[in-house]
């Protein structure tokens, strides 16, 4: 527990910094190592158990404490276990997880040619001409199906409505 972080988030005077608020950034100072700036990984309920609070007044009130620009919240999320990150305190900054260095150095990966598509040479019709015989009768066909089982349905209907 770091005796500055105690120190600091006491005197912090921010008019939102309040009850619930100062309760939860007091959980979050008691989790900073003495001489750094961020809590190791940290899940919420110990944070509200801590803080003497329910888990909703920590789910609540950390974006306040973010929006004011307090705690920076680093490697997690909203309900994950993350690291908490002191602002405006004085200390070791965090390490934070680097991307890896692109590397120029490897050798390039030569692409696969993809066979093309043979296509027939007429690919082309005449733009004027008619289209072909198949989806006139296709929609013919079509259409006496719908029309066929209507009727079936609706003789049907009518003989079981007699009985």
């Amino acid at each position: 527990m770091s005796d500055a972080a105690l120190l600091y988030v006491r005197g912090c005077t921010h008019p939102t910094v309040k009850d619930g608020t100062r309760d939860l950034f007091e959980a979050i100072a008691h989790f900073v190592p003495e001489g750094e700036t961020t809590t190791p990984f940290v899940g919420m309920p110990d944070l509200a158990s801590q803080a003497r609070r329910s888990l909703r007044t920590v789910v609540k009130r950390l974006p306040d404490l973010v929006a004011i620009g307090e705690v920076l919240v680093l490697d997690g999320g909203l309900g994950k276990i993350a690291r908490y990150q002191i602002v405006h305190l004085a200390g070791a900054p965090p390490i934070v997880a680097a991307a890896l260095p692109l590397r120029a150095d490897l050798r390039s990966v030569e692409r696969r040619a993809r066979p093309r598509p043979t296509l027939p040479d007429d690919t082309t019709g005449d733009l004027f001409a008619d289209p072909p015989a198949p989806y006139d009768q296709t929609a013919k066909n079509l259409c006496r199906s719908f029309t066929g089982s209507c009727a079936y349905f609706i003789s049907a209907r009518a003989t079981y409505h007699h009985l």
